[in-house]
């Protein structure tokens, strides 16, 4: 999901506990739109939205509640008037809802991601994956990281176990069942991103361990909103790799050139280009889907007798479910 959605969801749900509160302070009142509107400073149409939604319920007191704590505070306040001791109850209210509802974010989401594989006899690579986000911290498929910093940008640690790239020796045609396997990257990195006018600014800096390979990238992600519950997302992602990157996962050794009768194919460090565009669209408050397109061009002084190809297609779709 993207830093822009997220926000908007994190500003809505702001006001909403903002609007909650106001209503609980006033518990025995009868709160009308107009006076939500004037005390909370809250825009009615978005007012209108959580009625229509269900989510508030305006213009009488607070009557009954499905909690058997709350049911008994109400009961408690309706016969009780020692406003001391129902200030306290309800500022105890107060704190349970508060720490049930705290506003942050929290999406779970599962999807399926599709890719020309790069090397000859791979064909085609298809995963199930998972995403979470709770607050700062986040699991996207086999990415798991977490932001320390969210001033004026943000500052992401990350560990990533990319199963994208690599392969088995087994999957591969011919002769190259004779190379060695190419295990899968495991890195290790720091983001930093910003927003500006709805666009998403990233650079990211990391080590594969796996290659014993640094890795620098540089993404752009813009954000548009067509109309209300779609967004359009296209992203560019242009990462550099160290020359032991392109040695390991594309190069051709000398032990393996002998058995293969291949020649010797030296790495080089390179750049990867991906281009994507996604549609993400709610059809409620808690439940969306999110369908993206992509193309990957790695560098063409990687392309060795292994490779069937520099460039791939990619795609994926995803089921998303807030809670809120």
């Amino acid at each position: 999901m993207s830093n822009y959605l997220k926000e908007l969801i994190k500003k809505e749900e702001e006001l909403f506990n903002k609007a909650r509160e106001f209503m609980w302070d006033n518990y025995d009142k009868n709160i009308s739109i107009d006076i939500l509107v004037k005390e909370t400073g809250i825009e009615r149409k978005l007012i209108n939205k959580w009625i229509d939604e269900g989510r508030l319920s305006l213009g009488s007191k607070i009557t009954k509640s499905t909690n058997p704590f709350f049911e008994e505070l109400i009961k408690d306040r309706d016969r009780k008037n020692d406003k001391k001791d129902w200030r306290m109850k309800k500022f105890i209210l107060f704190l349970i809802i508060n720490i049930y509802i705290f506003p942050i974010e929290k999406n779970f989401s599962i999807g399926r991601y599709t890719q020309e594989g790069f090397y000859k006899g791979q064909g085609r690579q298809n995963f199930n994956f998972v995403v979470l986000n709770y607050g700062s911290f986040y699991i996207q498929g086999s990415e798991i990281g977490g932001n320390i910093y969210n001033k004026d940008f943000k500052i992401i640690p990350f560990i990533k176990y990319d199963s994208i790239t690599g392969m088995k020796n087994e999957d591969l045609e011919d002769e190259l069942k004779l190379l060695n396997s190419r295990n899968h990257p495991k890195l290790l990195g720091i983001k930093f991103e910003k927003n500006y006018k709805n666009i998403d600014y990233q650079i990211s800096f990391g080590k594969d361990f796996t290659s014993n390979a640094y890795k620098i990238s540089s993404l752009i992600q813009q954000n548009f909103r067509p109309f209300k519950p779609l967004f359009i997302i296209p992203s560019i992602e242009l990462s550099y790799y160290g020359e032991k990157y392109g040695d390991y996962f594309y190069g051709i050794s000398q032990e393996e050139s002998l058995k293969t009768n291949f020649e010797i194919h030296q790495g080089n460090d390179g750049f990867i280009l991906d281009l994507n565009l996604s549609f993400m669209m709610f059809f409620s408050e808690k439940v969306g889907i999110s369908l993206k397109g992509g193309y990957k061009k790695i560098d063409s002084k990687w392309k060795s007798p292994m490779l069937d190809k520099t460039e791939s297609f990619n795609a994926s779709f995803v089921f998303i479910y807030r809670f809120l």
